[in-house]
């Protein structure tokens, strides 16, 4: 049950801003699509690319705990890539008003 609910919690934090930032009018659709797309594809390829490191799996030779911990944070904090999108796409557009 706790796994169902981190999953929810997941999407919710990578889908919503990808959907705010469809629902912007004053950017044109392709613009709109293509950031949409970045924001949500990016964290998952950014959580992909770090379980890559052997490091970050817990099968480093040396002191296994600490990096497996590093992989576990750098992971969680791809959550924030999404809003930070999200944001810069914001100030950006209220920019060229």
């Amino acid at each position: 049950m706790v796994r169902i609910i981190l999953a929810v919690v997941a999407v919710a934090l990578i889908a919503l801003p990808s959907m705010l930032i469809c629902l912007r009018w004053r950017i044109a659709l392709p613009m709109r699509l293509a950031t949409a797309g970045i924001a949500f594809v990016t964290p998952l390829v950014l959580i992909w690319a770090i379980h890559l490191v052997p490091s970050f799996n817990g099968q480093a030779p040396v002191n296994a705990p600490f990096w497996r911990g590093v992989g576990v944070l750098l992971s969680t904090a791809t959550l924030i890539v999404p809003w930070l999108i999200y944001t810069a796409g914001r100030d950006r557009a209220e920019m060229s008003r």
